[in-house]
């Protein structure tokens, strides 16, 4: 599901804009759920993470701008859509990188070309993050969400995936654990990597995964697991 942000203060506009947006993913099949903003203050102390914000320009409190620019340094993956009245402003605002515009007196002509632009941009962010080669020695990509925690055993990695299928190559734990923890993986243990997407809960000795696997976590890891966890689920929020 995609979840988008709109922050404007005008309440009649905001309420169509909201529909039509709805409708638009509704006729493409996708799921979308849309958060209303009305101030910029409320906004940032939601502190949710989107896929998609529509950000009035001139929205009171807190600017358009110092909101955009709050965005963009927690996460860059943010699609920023200015919404504006002022087609002067939209050259102050190049500096933020946003996606894209959408003029509220042009909003029937330019929104669909946007929401359009949106899926695109979004399906590429997915596919990149979808798919990824653990090794050299296999050429067949394994789906990230799949991969519930990789093992070393000797020289050799075994990614264990759901379905109990395990992909086994020749390598290095510390290389592979490089490649995957950016994709939200945690090193527990100097042999264990595991996926937080899989994790059902912890225990003492081990972290359980939703698939009834217990993998162990070493005692000097637990802090610093603990701290990971948290990280990944807050920016999942």
């Amino acid at each position: 599901m995609i979840k988008a942000a709109v922050c404007d203060d005008e309440k009649i506009f905001t309420k169509k804009f909201v529909l039509m947006i709805k409708e638009f993913f509704d006729t493409h099949n996708i799921q979308i759920n849309v958060s209303v903003f009305d101030s910029g203050t409320d906004f940032i102390l939601n502190r949710a993470k989107y896929d998609i914000v529509f950000l009035d320009i001139n929205i009171p409190d807190v600017g358009g701008f110092e909101i955009a620019k709050q965005i963009t340094d927690c996460d860059r993956k943010t699609l920023i859509i200015f919404v504006t009245e002022h087609d002067e402003l939209v050259y102050s605002s190049l500096k933020f990188r946003p996606f894209r515009f959408i003029r509220k007196r042009r909003l029937q002509e330019e929104l669909a070309d946007v929401l359009r632009d949106v899926i695109s941009e979004i399906s590429k962010q997915s596919n990149k993050q979808k798919l990824i080669y653990l090794s050299n020695e296999h050429d067949m990509p394994i789906e990230i969400k799949d991969i519930e925690y990789v093992e070393v055993i000797g020289h050799r990695i075994h990614a264990h995936l759901k379905g109990d299928n395990v992909v086994s190559f020749y390598g290095s734990l510390s290389n592979t654990a490089a490649r995957l923890m950016k994709y939200g993986f945690i090193r527990i243990h100097k042999s264990y990597i595991i996926n937080a997407e899989q994790i059902a809960f912890s225990k003492k000795n081990c972290v359980c995964l939703k698939s009834g696997a217990e993998v162990p976590i070493s005692r000097n890891k637990i802090r610093e697991f603990k701290i990971q966890y948290e990280k990944i689920r807050s920016a999942d929020l």
